[in-house]
């Protein structure tokens, strides 16, 4: 997952080398060299849970809601947001850069020690992408253009957002979590 929004030069429009990142979904090299197919098809599958967060965004924000036992509604402004609003903050590809952005970026804060500042001497050797190769992933920026940008472009705004959602995801109108009236109404201010 990408962070670091609202950062120097850091916006929906950025590009994905641009942000730094937390939230990594990781394995072993001994889980992969033990496991292989095991870790190839659960690499695969975390893939299609983020398609299918990018293109049911309304289901996919109840599952979240059900699965932490959270509000319906900050499941779907958290997927809004993260899908959306800061632009394709979730994704299963990342650079070297955006490893050196999330380092650097524990250095703009003086009262962090020295010693609590990630190192990563080696890109290579800290981590292996081979694997979303070897699962026969899709190029996460192919996937975006292809499904997503036309029905849920950055720059979208909640409301309009959330009705597109409810209707790709066929929620009728009784049914549907009431974004109107929420305890935090300036959720509901366009970013």
């Amino acid at each position: 997952m990408a962070t670091s929004w609202g950062a120097a030069n850091i916006n929906s429009e950025s590009k994905a080398d641009e942000w730094g990142m937390c939230c990594i979904y990781a394995m072993s090299e001994e889980f992969h060299e033990k496991c292989p197919e095991l870790a190839r098809r659960l690499v695969y599958a975390h893939s299609k849970a983020i398609e299918y967060m990018y293109t049911h965004p309304y289901n996919a924000a109840m599952m979240f809601a059900d699965g932490f036992d959270t509000d319906p509604y900050v499941a779907l402004r958290t997927i809004y947001m993260k899908t959306v609003a800061e632009g394709r903050t979730i994704t299963w590809r990342f650079t070297e850069q955006n490893l050196e952005n999330y380092v650097e970026n524990y250095t703009k804060f003086p009262q962090i020690p020295e010693e609590d500042i990630p190192r990563i001497d080696n890109f290579r050797e800290f981590t292996n992408t081979t694997i979303i190769d070897e699962a026969g992933v899709d190029d996460f920026e192919s996937f975006i253009a292809e499904n997503v940008d036309s029905v849920f472009p950055i720059g979208m705004t909640f409301e309009d957002w959330y009705n597109k959602a409810k209707e790709i995801d066929n929620i009728p109108e009784d049914e549907a979590v009431d974004i109107s009236d929420t305890a935090t109404p300036y959720l509901n201010e366009n970013l």
